[in-house]
């Protein structure tokens, strides 16, 4: 596989003609042909989203390959705003890539073993010390934005061999947006995938759809001592000020209306 060509995706929708197909036994047969690097789950049921090498399998070729494993390309892509379609793959400093999509209502469980798994320090900054635990409504919550007024993205770690999305590792979010206002936002990251640029590549996503979507401005309230969002914040452009209200915490805004 050529690895200095851009990777391009296709969706791809499982044929069920004939019956039941097992999505993993479609996974193993897409993996093992040539030019197809990743498989993952797709926007909608019975359907996948396949990475593959233009310079090693395209056009017809790659009609036939994906047809002989059970799948039906798909030749309309879906609209880049419609919530739950959006999917980019991005690979951070140390090589290893990730699926960044919107989160759906089946993360529940996933977004909850996420956030069990923050180190002590990384919930304390996330939560700013003032939540032990969430309830399961409050999950559930946050896994079902409107994608409007509450906007979120996770990240997926992919399985190095299979490409396979496995387990969360960041999640980015916005809530509660008020044309005048603006909405508050949250980073975090898995401890053991921060320092890679994993929370930048969300803010910047989650950025430009609130552009988008006309949210005037974003902000994020936070922990005077907290030195990783301080420099999250500087690299993408928010401006720091101390809070009003606490001299230990500190209030980063971007101005989105230019």
């Amino acid at each position: 596989m050529n690895e200095g060509a851009p990777m391009k995706t296709v969706e791809a929708t499982l044929l069920e003609d004939f019956g039941p197909v097992d999505l993993n036994l479609v996974r193993q047969g897409l993996l093992a042909e040539r030019g197809i690097s990743a498989v993952f789950d797709g926007p909608g049921d019975h359907t996948l989203t396949i990475e593959y090498d233009p310079a090693a399998v395209a056009g017809e070729r790659l009609i036939e390959v994906l047809c002989r494993n059970g799948v039906c390309p798909e030749v309309v892509a879906p609209p880049a705003d419609l919530a739950g379609r959006e999917r980019w793959l991005e690979r951070l400093r140390d090589g290893r890539r990730v699926l960044i999509r919107p989160i759906r209502p089946g993360d529940v469980a996933r977004n909850a073993e996420f956030i069990e798994q923050l180190s002590p320090s990384s919930k304390h900054y996330l939560f700013l010390g003032g939540v032990a635990q969430l309830s399961d409504v409050a999950l559930r919550r946050l896994c079902d934005p409107d994608y409007a007024h509450d906007m979120a993205y996770i990240a997926l770690g992919l399985d190095s061999k299979t490409g396979e999305a496995r387990e969360q590792v960041g999640v980015c979010r916005y809530a509660g947006a008020d044309p005048v206002k603006g909405a508050e936002i949250s980073v975090a990251v898995a401890d053991a995938w921060q320092h890679q640029g994993l929370g930048k590549i969300l803010l910047r996503h989650l950025i430009d759809y609130a552009r988008t979507h006309r949210v005037p401005r974003l902000y994020s309230m936070d922990a005077f001592d907290n030195l990783r969002m301080r420099k999250l914040a500087r690299d993408v452009g928010f401006v720091e000020r101390p809070s009003p209200d606490d001299i230990h915490q500190v209030i980063y805004t971007l101005d989105l209306r230019h």
